[in-house]
């Protein structure tokens, strides 16, 4: 036969259908004995010689060993690598044993199910997987359903006093057969003791939980309409099988969509496991860190077909967001902002205001698309930003002046720059009471959508705090008639983000410390960008920057942004030349690492070797790096002005 190796030992093979998969296949082409030679305990039976009868298989081996040598027929003894199969809870060596067994024509189920595929009534998500689907149905065998387990459905087979089988729905349809079968009535039966394997019970799972065969209004509504979720390692098991089982006994696909996620694994990407000790429990995580931080953890790290490396310190920065969620409807309470139903984003007049709306509007478009296309982390990601980097960092912070604003202060500030012309210092006042009323109502109307795009991932927070909202039968948001040109806004809010962050860092690097105010003189033949440090930023520019303009009469750093020049005054507060020696040291050292980083990334060995996160994360580095010279570089370039 072609699977006996003549290069292999004597280049013959013994051959023992019973006890080997390649064997009984030898054993089929040839159309040799079946010989069953070990029990259930893995002992040999009566079908060998006495002397062996009742051994155990590994004492057995070596006893033919011994009395090979005896008889001087051994030629050699040589220690053989081999792929056994062992207990995945036991450790014990597992034997293929024939046995009588029920099996399912799985040939004949697989062939629509494959179809399904083909013809894109079924999609899966990441595309990629069908493939494995294809590579199981495309070589499947007969499916061993019968199981000798404790728990489980019965096999509804039954056996007459002779061995007759009769397989039948029900008890009483099998007795029937069976005096139809034996002309008499009372036929004693024994039903079959094995139970079906358990992913044959799971198959039936979508359609007999709809009330199948019956064509109730809940089968109509969700079956071959449903999506499905799992992990890969269960697409043969589970999703082919339900497949086929769907399309056989009701003549539909169970489902449309099949998202496939990763398995979850530890922090160290080991399969988790009780004997490694390495199993995170998801209930000592809920009661730890709030069910909420885990689903919202777990729904960020879901990146289609790629597995999850799970740990505490995760779920902690999830309950961190959560968090700060909290946080910004408590300021949003302390302030005032209370949900308007009346309210209109077309009646927004501050930039601010709308740079704002502008952001949450494409978060949630953002986010609806993610959704569909079955990015959660994506989801999670457009959340995150928008939440704790526009609204908590930025826009919270741009709002805090202007909310504290009194009207004594409006009009100290008009007396300076006007004839105390009390018309306008009214409309001064009444222009601040307008701004403030717009901020409170985008400042609610914008958590309100933040709860509302959380809602499918963190049920339990959102519920709250609409409901402290007063808002519980919010619907998810919808922007597609929104017709607003935002454009304008978003550029001059941006503009003001970009002189905050230049400044905030040319101080860090500089180590001169964030609240230090400082002077500043502008540069620019822009009139708008003039009037953003004179008058409508300016307390923003202070605040959150540290900076005013103010005559100034000492040294100097330029900072450039767009068409402006921004000359900070530095006076006392660093040595020029010893800051660039600084400066130039430590990108020195930032050069080195990152080139470190780099021979990495081109080294065959590294990449053979380190896994994918590894990789990646040595990119991040680079990238990260590279950032840092590149704004340490600016600063040095703004001394060298001096």
């Amino acid at each position: 036969d072609r699977y006996a190796d003549i290069t292999k030992g004597t280049g013959a093979v013994k051959i023992t259908p019973a006890h080997d998969f390649n064997d009984f296949d030898v054993g089929q082409r040839h159309r040799l004995p079946i010989i069953d030679v070990m029990d259930a305990k893995g002992a040999l039976n009566e079908n060998v010689p006495e002397i062996f009868q009742k051994m155990d298989r590994f004492e057995a081996r070596k006893k033919v060993a011994e009395l090979l040598r005896k008889k001087k027929l051994l030629v050699k003894v040589e220690n053989v690598k081999q792929m056994i199969p062992f207990g995945d809870r036991s450790g014990a060596v597992l034997e293929p044993k024939l046995t009588y067994q029920w099996f399912v024509n799985t040939e004949k189920l697989a062939e629509p199910a494959i179809r399904a595929v083909k013809d894109g009534k079924l999609h899966f998500v990441p595309k990629r997987w069908e493939n494995l689907y294809f590579e199981w149905l495309n070589n499947i065998r007969p499916w061993c359903v019968s199981r000798q387990i404790w728990w489980g459905h019965r096999i509804p087979a039954w056996y007459g006093p002779d061995g007759q089988i009769f397989v039948e729905k029900t008890q009483e349809e099998a007795a029937a057969k069976a005096t139809e079968y034996y002309g008499k009535n009372h036929i004693e039966l024994i039903q079959d003791e094995d139970v079906l394997d358990t992913w044959f019970s799971s198959a039936m799972w979508p359609f007999v939980t709809l009330d199948w065969p019956e064509k109730t209004p809940d089968f109509k509504r969700f079956y071959s309409k449903m999506i499905i979720v799992t992990g890969f390692d269960i697409i043969f098991f589970w999703i082919a099988r339900m497949v086929m089982m769907g399309i056989y006994a009701t003549g539909e696909i169970p489902f449309g969509d099949v998202y496939i996620h990763g398995l979850v694994r530890d922090e160290k990407g080991r399969k988790m496991s009780k004997s490694k000790g390495n199993v995170i429990d998801p209930i000592s995580l809920c009661q730890k860190y709030g069910a909420d931080a885990v689903r919202y953890t777990l729904a960020s790290l879901a990146s289609p077909g790629r597995d999850l490396k799970m740990n505490d310190r995760l779920v902690e920065t999830g309950r961190n967001f959560l968090t700060k969620m909290w946080n910004a409807v408590r300021f949003a309470q302390m302030n005032s902002c209370v949900y308007n139903r009346h309210f209109k984003i077309s009646d927004v007049k501050s930039p601010i205001v709308k740079w704002m709306i502008y952001q949450t509007i494409n978060m949630v478009n953002n986010v609806e698309n993610s959704i569909e296309n079955y990015r959660f982390d994506d989801a999670t990601r457009y959340i995150y930003q928008c939440v704790w980097s526009s609204f908590c960092d930025w826009y919270m912070e741009f709002i805090k002046p202007i909310l504290q604003k009194t009207s004594s202060n409006c009009k100290q500030n008009i007396d300076s720059i006007s004839d105390k012309d009390e018309i306008l210092k009214n409309n001064y006042d009444l222009n601040l009471t307008l701004l403030k009323k717009d901020i409170r109502d985008t400042t609610a109307w914008a958590i309100l959508q933040f709860v509302r795009v959380l809602y499918p991932i963190t049920p339990f927070i959102s519920k709250k705090l609409s409901g402290e909202f007063g808002i519980l039968d919010a619907e998810w948001p919808d922007f597609s008639c929104i017709n607003i040109d935002f454009e304008p806004a978003v550029k001059e809010i941006e503009f003001l983000k970009n002189v905050i962050t230049s400044i905030r860092s040319t101080k860090q690097y500089l180590r001169i410390p964030l609240t230090d105010k400082m002077n500043i003189r502008i540069e620019t033949s822009d009139l708008n960008v003039k009037r953003m440090f004179t008058s409508d930023y300016s307390e923003i520019l202070y605040q959150m920057a540290g900076v005013r303009i103010n005559d100034i009469s000492g040294q100097t750093i330029p900072v450039i942004i767009d068409n402006a020049i921004i000359h900070v005054e530095f006076e006392g507060k660093i040595d020029v030349n010893t800051e660039k020696r600084r400066l130039q040291h430590e990108i020195a050292g930032l050069t080195k690492m990152r080139n470190n980083t780099l021979n990495r990334l081109v080294n065959n060995d590294f990449l053979c070797k380190a896994s994918e996160d590894i990789i990646e994360e040595h990119k991040r580095r680079v990238d990260h790096i590279n950032d840092q010279i590149q704004k340490i570089n600016y600063v040095l370039q703004s001394l060298d002005v001096v």
